[in-house]
């Protein structure tokens, strides 16, 4: 026997998708009563349906008893006579088709202002963008209070940061939502996204920071700290931490001064082997012969880079200015600045350390009397700071 082949009609392969041929349009299913009170449509998942001008909604009964009635809802819902289905149980189904554009708004006669859709015929509205959020970041384990800025927000709009949704959310206008940040990891960067009933979206990549652990809103590193994990200088140390007081060790430096001048995409040339100490390959190698062949560092004596050592604020004045101005700059001479940084023009630190100061990249680490403490480790978040000011690094 021979067997004929299936064919799917377009028909039905439309209906499947909610849009039946109907005319010269297309026929989109909205559901009612399907998880209670709600009209639900087959494409977009909530009330409103967005359709072009000559096609039809086609209401089907889901559950329960329920009308499809055209009309506006405020405390209380008025009919304007377009359409009614009249109340009914299921099964049953209930056509209009419709002929303008137009933001076309109905109910359930049973339910009244619990149970509304709204019908927007004519070319998809344009999609939202977002395109700030302040603040830009803030306490990883509470919500906080946004307000979003864009364009294309629309009432009953929902607000996603990281993937969560946001609650609070509230309608300002059509630039502007109000909503409460979840609850986040901290120490991540997370996209905030703004979702029409339509269900087109708009995204600001990265928009809110969640906090470290260990730097809060009041840290005085706190906006430096920021930029430079924005910029993907930094991830942080683990465990939603910086480590902001931790020192600066001179592999982790050679890293830090690449990435703030080259970008954070940059990677150096493989290494070749420089110094006894720096095993060849190992995790900051490639960094720091690089660092070497740019003529930033020559080491710290007897063929030895010394990795591991804290970086100095006075050996991170040098590698700063070295880094951003080249091997071949040679500072002013001194002036005499810093209290604790005796003048010696041409010889040792004094020059490099006051160039930082006239640069505005330092102020010191004590203002009276005017003090740079030279020989104190350089930790992480007086790092931010530096790379932000030297680099001219922005969020």
């Amino acid at each position: 026997m021979k067997l004929k082949p299936c064919r799917l009609s377009l028909s039905a392969l439309l209906g499947v998708l909610g849009l039946v041929p109907f005319g010269f349009g297309a026929t989109r299913t909205v559901h009612v009563g399907l998880g209670g009170t709600k009209f639900v449509d087959a494409v977009s998942g909530n009330s409103t349906s967005n359709i072009n001008t000559g096609d039809t909604i086609q209401w089907t009964w889901s559950a329960g008893f329920h009308s499809t009635t055209s009309g506006t809802c405020s405390s209380s819902c008025s009919p304007d006579g377009l359409w009614d289905s009249g109340e009914h149980g299921t099964p049953f189904s209930f056509s209009h088709t419709f002929s303008s554009d137009g933001t076309f708004t109905y109910y359930c006669t049973v339910h009244g202002t619990a149970m509304q859709g709204t019908v927007i015929v004519g070319p998809p509205p344009p999609a939202p963008t977002v395109t700030s959020v302040a603040p830009t970041s803030g306490p990883a384990g509470s919500g906080n209070a946004v307000s979003i800025t864009g364009t294309n927000f629309v009432t009953g709009a929902t607000v996603t940061v990281g993937g969560v949704a946001a609650t609070g959310v509230s309608f300002v206008g059509a630039t502007t939502l109000d909503a409460t940040t979840p609850v986040l990891s901290p120490g991540t960067l997370n996209d905030v996204v703004v979702t029409n009933p339509d269900t087109q979206t708009g995204t600001l990549t990265q928009g809110w920071l969640a906090d470290f652990l260990d730097v809060p809103q009041a840290d005085i590193f706190h906006d430096d700290v920021g930029i430079i994990f924005r910029n993907k200088i930094t991830a942080g140390c683990g465990g939603g931490n910086y480590c902001r007081n931790a020192a600066v060790s001179r592999a982790q430096m050679a890293v830090f001064l690449l990435k703030a001048k080259l970008s954070s995409s940059y990677v150096p040339p493989a290494c070749a082997g420089i110094f006894a100490d720096v095993a060849c390959p190992s995790p900051f190698a490639d960094w720091i012969e690089d660092l070497s062949n740019r003529g930033i560092t020559t080491g710290c004596g007897g063929g030895n880079y010394c990795p591991d050592n804290p970086v100095t604020r006075q050996q991170m004045a040098v590698f700063l200015l070295r880094a951003h101005d080249g091997s071949a700059y040679t500072p002013p001479p001194c002036v005499g600045v810093f209290g604790d940084v005796p003048c010696t023009p041409g010889v040792g630190f004094p020059d490099w350390i006051e160039e930082l100061y006239h640069r505005a990249i330092t102020g010191g680490c004590q203002a009276s009397p005017l003090l740079f403490c030279p020989t104190n480790a350089n930790n992480r978040g007086q790092m931010a700071v530096f790379l932000v000011k030297t680099f001219g690094l922005t969020p």
